[in-house]
């Protein structure tokens, strides 16, 4: 690799006037200077576009103008755009820190078939009075790992890493292709478990930092509608199908399994349909898994006591009344 490579920074842009600046300005006051800055806007209808165009086009930002077709849509513009010798994936109302690049690529010692991430913190509201969601990344990733078991070791414990904390060569991007348009949720999950599987070392940043917002509306993470949780089922067989290919063992598939199981919590017993497809999808990988959802106190109880299907059944029907007392004062305060 080259001694001063380019890092390509894709930065998808949809209606976030409110977070668009202080994003771009973590991104320009980089140490490392070597970067390009792809910023895509999404069809933005809020100003948006204005704010990007009045960015001076020599701070080494392309910004692309396109219909509103979605997140994917968007980072595979800039992947097609892009000339970087690395790529870096962010949100755009989400931060890193001034030397983020710089350390990641110090850690990569000029290796293009490995990924590096960093340590994470989750928070919500405006950066400067942030509430901190979660500290820090999770022990058992904070460490150079191969690539199954860092798979392993997140989806057995529901642990992740937003996309923000990664750099990864030109070279994987190219051979593992382009992010899947049709998912609905869990996009950067089912995208960089490919990438994970193409890369030969899973490297730790302890010296780098980035910060991932939380708590906004218009979250692709947060939906809960039904098409959001058939993409998750979609996704997650695309993880069988990409880790089996590598690895197809007891602790693999335990593993895939544990998603489909954490699935099948969020959709029962709404959606039973998709509760079925949840555990075939678990009988098929032959392993019996033991996780219960967690929650509140008295959740757990009930669950030790009555099981995890009749404890959410139970916390469903007192959400359900929660929300009828909050129309019925709702209707009462318009009627005042």
């Amino acid at each position: 690799m080259k001694s001063d490579p380019l890092v390509s920074i894709i930065i998808p842009a949809y209606n976030c006037k409110s977070y668009i600046v202080e994003a771009l300005d973590s991104v320009l006051n980089q140490t490392w200077k070597n970067i390009e800055v792809i910023v895509i806007n999404d069809g933005s209808t809020d100003g948006t576009r204005s704010i990007l165009e009045g960015y001076d086009q020599s701070k080494k930002i392309i910004l692309i103008n396109s219909k509103n077709m979605g997140a994917c849509h968007a980072r595979n513009l800039g992947i097609r755009k892009c000339t970087g010798d690395y790529v870096m994936f962010m949100d755009c109302d989400d931060l890193i820190e001034v030397n983020k690049v710089e350390a990641q690529l110090k850690s990569l010692k000029n290796r293009d078939d490995c990924i590096v991430g960093c340590d994470w913190i989750k928070f919500r509201g405006d950066f400067s009075n942030k509430t901190i969601v979660k500290n820090g990344a999770d022990d058992l990733l904070r460490a150079d790992l191969d690539p199954v078991d860092w798979l392993i070791i997140a989806w057995s414990n529901n642990y992740m890493f937003p996309p923000l904390c990664w750099l990864v060569s030109k070279k994987i991007i190219d051979r593992v292709g382009l992010w899947d348009e049709k998912l609905k949720q869990n996009q950067d999950g089912e995208y960089f478990a490919r990438v994970l599987l193409y890369s030969k070392k899973v490297i730790f940043c302890k010296d780098a930092k980035v910060y991932y917002r939380t708590g906004i509306e218009s979250s692709i993470s947060s939906g809960r509608q039904k098409k959001h949780f058939i993409s998750r089922l979609t996704s997650y067989r695309s993880y069988v199908t990409h880790l089996l290919q590598v690895e197809d063992t007891a602790r693999t598939r335990y593993a895939c399994a544990c998603n489909f199981r954490r699935l099948s919590f969020d959709v029962y017993p709404t959606h039973p349909d998709l509760f079925i497809q949840c555990e075939s999808e678990i009988k098929k990988l032959g392993v019996d898994i033991s996780i219960v959802p967690k929650s509140g106190r008295i959740f757990n109880l009930l669950t030790f006591f009555f099981g995890w299907k009749v404890s959410i059944r139970l916390k469903s029907f007192l959400y359900y009344l929660g929300y009828e007392n909050y129309l019925i004062r709702k209707r009462s305060n318009k009627s005042d």
